[in-house]
């Protein structure tokens, strides 16, 4: 019962926040207000993971009868092609795609923080004001930032990455790592 509720909040959430992306990307995501982009995808999120129990508390408030109600006994649906057996077969095989989902998902994000940080702990480090440039021998690298760190490939930080410090020294100001992280729970 547990899971078939988180499961069902899981599908509500998830497409509550797809549909508030989608109206994101199509009048938002092309304004340079950064600022403000920000904080309406953070609010997706929130909305997106608190509306769904907000809906369903409301809905059973409504939904309470106001009179006693009384039960019928000895009556039986007239026709019914209704099988519990495959209804609860479909269920538990949904429930089952979730855990798969959530799992493959964590291990992801657990591999994908290890490389992270084994690439910041081998690069050579220097530190700065505020931040520290930590510069990698991967040339295929793209330049990132990570908590305090920018990551640059050994070209990019000899060809003066001037522009390319700017811009991710930005983002470890705004701490936007940890927008990365509420986005991927």
């Amino acid at each position: 019962m547990i899971m078939g509720e988180l499961l069902s909040y899981s599908i509500s959430g998830g497409l509550l926040m797809v549909c508030m992306y989608l109206a994101y990307r199509v009048f938002l995501a092309r304004n340079n207000q950064h600022g403000f982009n920000r904080g309406v995808l953070l609010l997706i999120y929130l909305v997106s993971f608190a509306l769904p129990p907000v809906c369903s508390a409301i809905k059973n408030v409504i939904a309470a009868p106001a009179m006693p109600s009384y039960i019928l006994t000895g009556v039986e649906a007239v026709g019914g092609t209704h099988s519990p057996a495959a209804e609860r077969l479909w269920g538990t095989a949904l429930i089952w795609i979730f855990i798969a989902g959530v799992i493959i998902v964590a291990v992801r994000t657990v591999i994908t923080w290890i490389s992270l940080t084994a690439v910041i702990r081998r690069a050579e480090k220097i530190k700065r004001q505020g931040y520290t440039i930590a510069i990698t021998d991967n040339d295929g690298l793209a330049p990132f930032s990570w908590m305090c760190y920018v990551v640059v490939s050994r070209s990019d930080f000899e060809s003066g990455c001037r522009a390319i410090a700017v811009h991710e020294i930005k983002h470890i100001a705004c701490r936007h790592w940890i927008d990365l992280l509420i986005a991927q729970v």
